[in-house]
Order: structure tokens, then C-alpha cells, then sequence
């Protein structure tokens, strides 16, 4: 094999268990779910946002401030505010897992990091 560290990859039990051969699975451990826009409040109009104010000023128990056009189509807590645009980090494939090396090429506590390092065996 041209490659040193690869030969091992020659081995059928090696070459289906190991990450480093192109064989593997897949991590199956669920990630968390995927989550909606984060919603960002907006200054509110007019003197509602004059002077500092901002939708936390109006964020009482009761809603009463959602009564107010500026105020409801500002915040969140309303329902209304923005989406935060903020680029998310992009979606990545899934992770490889090595799998335990069947046959002999398992036993004895070797794993795929075993036959992934020359010299290592």
C-alpha cells in the first residue's frame, strides 16, 4: 500500500470497522433539536422608545403595554420584533465511529487506533 499507516485498510475487517479506511458508522447520538429563528426586539416607535426605553422597559406582567401598536410590533414578548439574522455555523455531515474490528483483528483490546498508527501494533 502507498500509503504508510493504510495497510492495514487491505484487511476487509479492518477496512469496514475503521474511520481512517473509509469505514465506520455513523454517530447516531441524537443533536440538539433544530431551534426557530431567535427573535430580537426592535426600538420601539415614537416616544415609546424615546429616552432609552426599550421593549425590557414595557415587559410587565400583564402585557397591558401590548395594547400599544409601537410597543406589540417591536417586541417580542408581544409578538412581534425581528429575526436575529446572525448567520448559524453551517450544518456538518455526520461523525464517523470506528466500530470494533471483527475477528482477530478486534480481540485482545486492538481497535481501529491500533492499526491506524505505524508501528503501534
Amino acid at each position: 500500500y502507498d500509503t504508510p499507516g493504510k495497510e492495514y485498510c487491505l484487511h476487509t475487517e479492518v477496512a469496514t470497522a475503521c474511520c481512517f479506511c473509509g469505514g465506520g458508522g455513523e454517530d447516531t447520538t441524537p443533536s440538539s433539536p433544530m431551534t426557530s429563528p431567535m427573535c430580537v426586539d426592535l426600538k420601539p416607535g415614537g416616544n415609546w422608545g424615546a429616552g432609552g426605553y426599550t421593549c425590557d422597559t414595557y415587559d410587565t406582567p400583564g402585557k397591558e403595554y401590548c395594547l400599544h401598536t409601537e410597543v406589540a410590533t417591536a417586541c417580542c414578548f408581544c409578538g412581534g420584533g425581528g429575526e436575529d439574522t446572525t448567520p448559524s455555523s453551517p450544518m456538518t455531515s455526520p461523525m464517523c465511529v470506528d466500530l470494533k474490528p471483527g475477528g482477530n483483528w478486534g480481540a485482545g483490546g486492538y481497535t481501529c487506533d491500533t492499526y491506524d498508527t505505524p508501528g503501534k501494533e
